[in-house]
């Protein structure tokens, strides 16, 4: 109903929601995840004028990680016993390799000890000697 003494005015009163989602799709998973922006715009003023009011919330979800998962073996049994053997090998080749420098060791000495008693020239003088006493 109309009152002349009052003027009717219509109002349009809209509201309007952002929700823009930022999800981080990388393999390794985030603390955070989930980052939601409310953005709210109400206009309610009939006037010409009417300036727009804003409000943003920052909303932030935090997921605690999954609990981690237990391991389970897959070690193949044939292949525990390739590796055992291997170490055994290892241990083995070491051990000999230790003998091989001890016995090296032992004929290097017995070389250095028949280069210090000189042959050559000892067979030499000998044989000098033996001819000045055949031709004396």
């Amino acid at each position: 109903e109309e009152d002349p003494g009052r003027t009717n005015a219509e109002s349009e009163v809209q509201s309007m929601v952002l929700v823009p989602i930022h999800q981080d799709t990388s393999s390794v998973p985030l603390m955070t995840t989930l980052t939601i922006d409310l953005m709210t715009s109400q206009s309610g003023s009939p006037l010409p004028t009417a300036s727009a009011t804003y409000s943003t919330v920052m909303t932030t979800t935090i997921i605690p990680p999954p609990p981690p998962q237990p391991q389970q073996s897959t070690v193949n049994p044939t292949l525990m016993k390739c590796i055992d053997e291997l170490e055994q090998h290892m241990v083995n080749l070491i051990q000999y390799n230790l003998d091989l420098k001890e016995r090296l060791d032992k004929h290097g000495s017995w070389l250095y000890k028949l280069e210090n008693l000189n042959i050559p020239h000892q067979v030499s003088k000998v044989v000098d000697e033996i001819v000045t006493d055949a031709v004396d």
